[in-house]
């Protein structure tokens, strides 16, 4: 069992990481290339890293984004 900070440490580290309640995790991309060329304006965005999460049940991702509750949580834990 980790808090932010040491959750943060093992994504950096390779590791997978999620909340004690989460059904889903976060892991950490390196080297990002994103591009749609479906858009009216073809779009490509390159990122040196970028955290995502996995849904639960593997139903997609999204960009990670910690509330203050993850901030503060003390329950996070290798996924």
């Amino acid at each position: 069992i980790m808090n932010f900070g040491e959750a943060l440490q093992q994504l950096k580290d390779g590791h997978s990481v999620k909340r004690e309640k989460w059904g889903g995790y976060w892991m950490l991309l390196s080297n990002v290339d994103i591009s749609d060329d479906d858009r009216p304006v073809p779009t490509q965005v390159k990122m040196d890293s970028l955290i995502i999460a996995v849904l639960k049940d593997k139903q997609g991702i999204a960009p990670a984004q910690p509330y203050q509750e993850d901030l503060l949580a003390e329950d996070w834990k290798l996924a």
